[in-house]
Parts: structure tokens; sequence; C-alpha cells
């Protein structure tokens, strides 16, 4: 399965800090590799939908603050932000 990057998403992973950058590249590799069902069995990501105005969005943990929000398609995965996530 192919992992695309939105616009928003390229704008910021590249103002995101250097660890988040890396785990967001593992993060894709790993779904690239094994699919996004296997990907998604791993406890570590905490892969979730969302609800309310964000359904049909999945967000994946990526430290305490910083969360991928991502959409699947039939072939491939497209992350449409990466933000730090708001309590």
């Amino acid at each position: 399965m192919r992992v695309e990057f939105s616009r928003k998403a390229v704008k910021d992973y590249s103002k995101a800090p250097l660890a988040i950058q890396h785990k967001v590249r593992y993060w894709t590799l790993e779904v690239e590799a094994l699919g996004i069902k296997v990907a998604r069995l791993k406890p570590g990501w905490k892969d979730h939908q969302l609800i309310g105005k964000r359904k049909g969005q999945r967000s994946v943990y990526l430290n305490k603050a910083w969360r991928l929000i991502h959409v699947e398609e039939t072939y491939e995965i497209i992350i449409i932000e990466i933000h730090k996530h708001n309590y």
C-alpha cells in the first residue's frame, strides 16, 4: 500500500521536530511494507477512527503531544495533517 502526503501534511512535516519526522517516516515505511491492517494492530501507534466532523479519518499517536491524521483510499493512504494534539 502506498502512502501519500497532502500539501498541508508536507508543510506540517517540514515544521515538525526532527523526532516527529523520524516517527512519521517509520510509520510510513511500516505501512508500505506490512500494510495498514498490520500496522494498525501495533499498540504503540494507537490508530483509531475519528468521529464528528472528522468522520472517515483516522488518527495515529506519534507521541504524547503529536498526531498524524490520515484517510484510507482503495490503494493508498493519504496523510492529511501532522499536528500537535490539543488536550
